[in-house]
């Protein structure tokens, strides 16, 4: 008989105050992300999506330029409409999405094993900072992570593939595939688990026709849906998502890594990951015991663990961004999501095999945890800093910016969420920021696309020059590419002094972002003081 270490019952006082208070640090913990976490600035630029789409009708890819799926605008203008748009609405929802795949995740954690589980997924979230500081923004990882993860805990819910129909089955058949569907509109790169999911259903259906046929229906309805945008504008779709993406570190001025760099995000502080690498050994380990017991599980099949799978799953998420040339810390982010989902499954299997080995994985998860805990906690400002831009920061510049502009005013910004805070349209022409800009791109490369490069943008403004125009040195120099003079900045010197400096608003953050510390706000002449 195994010398197994004893437990508290799921249902004890025990376990229910520990699950209880690990959920209070984690709300906690999210809410001061959400409040003080750094400010991204496709934060403003996702929002805008949402509010071109629904108040003017305009259409990503065919409008103005997107590099993503065509869900952030379907998600953000449905809040728009339903609520308004705000960068706290946006981060309020990020958060409610946050929290509630990680429920999900102690939920199937505690009913593939226990308790134990479930608390031990909730401890390392709570300590994996890049993926809280992800889930307190306004972006497209944070839907799409939702959404995979969802998809991953979906796969189990479905039932055999038998021969008698029934609609329930197929729901639960059809739930997984559309939910990575869905995640492929927010980041497209979820396209490989997708394929690999709809394969498998596929192919555990092959013997119930029926049921493959009414599955195969609802994800083809979810996928047009989906890709609708995508499809009607193919030839505007396949620029802006290609083109446009594969040039960006370049034309950004952004570093690039060598292949060999790619895991670079993996040795710096802060950020949690190691601690998850290290205690992923135990899932490997429990896939390979399985395997030298002669039980070889295929991925997806009746025989499957979850562990296998979650893994496999990981892995989907996260190789095919390899291929960038670009390497971010959150594109690992639902990849490491679904390595705590397999390290909490497997480490409560590993401990119950003896008493030495449950005391080994205990002391092993508390060094790690430790060091993680410790580690992030060294290097909190990198994720809510004193320093940085945060939504309380900028509170006071959006307040200041409202009081001096009228409500649909049109606003020349690569600070998009300046002008949305403000309620004013940003220039045509730059919807999408940064992004909608590309300055060395030949005239008639651009009017092909659609969008703007140095010449054309200062063409349209002097034809039609907008009311305001708010400006970082950063956002200048984007423009201009020229360092930031505030007294004759080059494109408005270009535009004929047609504007005047209205205010600077100030942002008390420090040296490592001056080039966001000032807003400069100019109003065209011809308006009344």
């Amino acid at each position: 008989m195994r010398n197994e270490v004893a437990l508290p019952a799921s249902e004890s006082p025990v376990s229910r105050w520990v699950l209880t208070s690990l959920a209070v640090v984690l709300v906690v913990e999210t809410v001061l992300f959400v409040t003080y976490g750094r400010f991204n600035m496709d934060e403003g630029i996702y929002l805008n999506t949402g509010r071109l789409l629904f108040e003017y009708g305009m259409w990503p890819y065919r409008d103005y330029p997107f590099s993503q799926g065509p869900g952030a605008p379907l998600l953000y203008g449905l809040t728009d409409a339903l609520f308004g748009n705000s960068l706290l609405l946006g981060r309020i929802l990020s958060a409610a999405m946050s929290l509630t795949v990680v429920a999900a995740m102690a939920w199937f954690a505690h009913r593939m094993q226990n308790w134990v589980a479930a608390a031990l997924v909730l401890l390392l979230v709570i300590v994996t900072f890049p993926a809280m500081w992800v889930f307190s923004q306004t972006r497209t990882e944070t839907p799409a992570i939702f959404l995979a993860v969802l998809a991953t805990i979906a796969w189990f819910q479905r039932k055999g593939g038998a021969a008698e129909f029934r609609a329930g089955q197929v729901a639960r058949w059809a739930l997984a595939p559309s939910l990575l569907v869905w995640a492929t509109a927010f980041r497209l790169t979820y396209v490989f688990p997708l394929a690999v999911v709809c394969l498998l259903t596929f192919w555990e259906l092959r013997r119930s026709p029926r049921t493959l046929g009414w599955t195969v229906g609802i994800i083809g309805i979810n996928g047009l849906a989906a890709a609708l945008p995508m499809l009607v504008f193919w030839e505007d779709t396949f620029f802006h998502i290609i083109e446009s993406q594969w040039g960006r570190a370049e034309r950004l001025g952004l570093d690039e890594l060598p292949p060999s760099a790619r895991f670079w995000f993996f040795r710096q502080p802060g950020t949690g990951f190691r601690a998850i690498l290290f205690l992923s050994a135990f899932p490997l380990f429990e896939i390979v015991r399985n395997a030298r017991r002669g039980w070889r599980p295929a991925v997806g099949h009746e025989s499957a663990t979850p562990l296998t799978f979650v893994i496999v799953m990981a892995a989907l998420t996260y190789l095919p961004l390899l291929t960038f040339k670009l390497g971010f810390h959150q594109y690992f982010v639902n990849a490491s999501l679904l390595l705590i989902l397999a390290i909490g499954i497997s480490i409560p299997s590993v401990a119950r095999l003896s008493k030495g080995a449950g005391i080994f994985v205990s002391v092993a998860f508390a060094i790690a945890w430790g060091a993680s805990a410790s580690d992030s906690l060294a290097h909190l400002e990198r994720w809510v800093s004193t320093d940085a831009p945060t939504i309380a920061k900028l509170a006071p510049v959006r307040r200041e910016v409202e009081a001096l502009t009228p409500d649909g005013c049109t606003m020349l910004t690569l600070e998009t969420h300046i002008a949305l805070e403000a309620g004013c349209d940003v220039t045509a022409g730059l919807e999408y920021s940064y992004f909608s800009y590309f300055p060395d791109m030949s005239d008639s490369h651009a009017r092909e696309h659609g969008v703007l490069n140095r010449k054309l943008l200062l063409e349209g403004l002097r034809g039609d020059p907008p009311e305001y125009v708010a400006l970082t040195r950063e956002g200048a120099k984007q423009i201009t590419g020229r360092e930031f003079d505030r007294n004759e900045p080059p494109i408005l010197r270009q535009m004929q002094g047609r504007y005047r400096l209205l205010q600077t608003l100030r942002l008390p953050i420090g040296p490592v972002y001056r080039f966001w510390d000032e807003v400069y706000l100019y109003a065209r002449m011809d308006l009344q003081p």
